[in-house]
């Protein structure tokens, strides 16, 4: 997604500055077309990272064409950045409980968020220009997010740091323009996903191309003139740095081709995440269950760390334990009674983040097929428990309902329950039609058939998602009807 973001803005870009530069007007509005009306919506529905193409012809039109030196020009200008400032302003205004929702499920506020960002595009500069292996990884859920200016010092010292570099490429534009536009493609680059969007604190694809802007300059001081000074010691340097970059490419290159290698290297790499331990644990427990070596005690012990490494590292991470408790079940251990309590706990009041939704849907075939070793009364222990977590939204908790007809009808053979748990589901989240789509099989399974066509025809005009417009027609199909029913 973010590549083809990347390609279409830059195609955006080269169609917007080709017209620019073209003296035939027919030849500038073709390229404009191509611009706005071709590349750049690609690059949007590539990614929301492809709204950013206004700002970067912005920067070529303030830094490459020195529109800012023409009186007419500085006024559109002016114009243009004071109705985009307002527009956002009152949009940030309009939405602003919306923007303040999103970090409920994050362990940071939207302070801390900037504080930690001014860290973070640093330590993405540093990945460009001194790329150690370790520095890498699929997750960097242990960066150390910055709870004040002081905690951890380095907070300070980065935002200093940046006003002093925005500072001096102001100050060298006429001598060195080339800086001012590094550092503005940089911090352009970075504007959407790395501001106040309760987005994840980092990941290194959103550096693919605000990395442009310091590789333009990187190469720039590198590739002299042959007449001017140092050009031996340049190209040397170039050549080495870039030959450790094809080194470090094939190692990075080596350790994803096997998922077994990636995994337990960024966990090495990487002890502090949380989420690179659980991914080498569900990894090696692939493997060990593909060689039926579950019960191996190296492989045993590898999984159990792992597991229980992450979870202490997530207070509020519920898939770790749901993992230990089906590693003790599959090699016929007695459960870590602790670990149970543990769980139920974070589920009734630990923070709820949107990923949970994946563990809530994975729960279920677990408990149907009895691969946790729960008994039934505990499964609707568990299931209450996280009912009773004051964070969850409504799609959650009829997700947890689902989770409790499928155990009740497929497990415990209870049709009463299993009718109770879908008709709850319904009550909490109305609007969704998978939840709706539940009740009917239900029905049709209890072989209650009139039931099953009035719990039809009352979505039956509700709008449907395209996805499910196939399961839509199935059942219409098996309860006799036809599509003037639906909506």
């Amino acid at each position: 997604m973010t590549s083809l973001a990347a390609l279409f803005t830059l195609a955006a870009l080269y169609f917007y500055l080709f017209g620019r530069n073209a003296d035939a007007l027919r030849t500038r509005w073709s390229s404009f077309a191509v611009s706005f009306l071709v590349c750049w919506p690609a690059a949007v529905l590539a990614k929301e990272s492809g709204l950013l193409f206004p700002l970067f012809a912005l920067l070529c039109e303030l830094l490459t064409r020195n529109v800012g030196e023409r009186i007419i020009s500085r006024r559109v200008l002016i114009t243009v950045l004071g109705l985009g400032g307002g527009v956002t302003f009152f949009l940030g205004l309009y939405f602003w409980d919306v923007l303040l929702s999103g970090y409920r499920f994050r362990d940071f506020t939207l302070v801390e968020r900037l504080l930690t960002e001014s860290r973070v595009l640093w330590f993405h500069l540093a990945q460009l220009f001194l790329p150690l292996p370790d520095s890498f990884s699929l997750y960097h859920d242990d960066f150390q997010i910055s709870r004040g200016l002081l905690v951890p010092p380095e907070t300070l010292v980065s935002i200093l740091g940046w006003c002093a570099l925005i500072g001096f490429a102001l100050r060298m534009r006429q001598k060195w323009p080339i800086l001012l536009f590094a550092v503005s493609w940089f911090l352009v680059g970075h504007i959407l996903e790395s501001s106040v969007l309760p987005l994840e604190i980092m990941h290194e694809h959103r550096n693919y191309l605000p990395s442009l802007g310091p590789l333009f300059l990187f190469g720039s001081l590198l590739l002299a003139a042959k007449e001017e000074e140092g050009y031996v010691p340049r190209v040397v340097f170039l050549i080495s740095f870039t030959s450790f970059c094809v080194l470090l490419t094939g190692l990075r290159a080596n350790q994803w081709g096997d998922e077994y290698r990636r995994a337990t290297f960024e966990a090495a790499a990487h002890p502090d995440s949380a989420r690179a331990n659980y991914q080498a644990a569900l990894i090696v427990i692939k493997r060990a269950e593909a060689t039926n070596s579950l019960g191996n005690p190296v492989a045993f012990q590898a999984i159990n760390y792992y597991l229980v490494r992450s979870s202490e590292l997530d207070k509020d991470a519920k898939a770790p334990l749901i993992g230990l408790l089906y590693l003790a079940c599959q090699v016929h251990l007695s459960r870590n009674e602790e670990q149970l309590t543990l769980l139920m706990a974070r589920l009734s009041s630990a923070r709820f983040s949107p990923g949970d939704l994946g563990v809530y849907k994975g729960l279920s075939e677990l408990l149907v097929e009895n691969r946790l070793c729960l008994k039934d009364h505990e499964v609707q222990r568990l299931l209450a428990s996280a009912l009773e977590n004051p964070l969850l939204d409504a799609s959650a908790k009829g997700l947890i309902l689902s989770v409790g007809m499928d155990f009740a009808f497929a497990k415990m053979k209870s049709i009463p329950l299993a009718m109770e748990y879908a008709n709850r589901a319904i009550s909490v989240d109305p609007s969704s039609v998978s939840l709706r789509l539940n009740l009917v099989h239900l029905l049709l399974k209890a072989g209650e058939r009139e039931r099953a066509v009035e719990a039809y025809m009352q979505f039956a005009k509700m709008k449907v998602p395209a996805a499910q417009r196939k399961e839509l027609n199935e059942l219409e199909q098996l309860l006799g009807l036809d599509s003037r029913y639906a909506g």
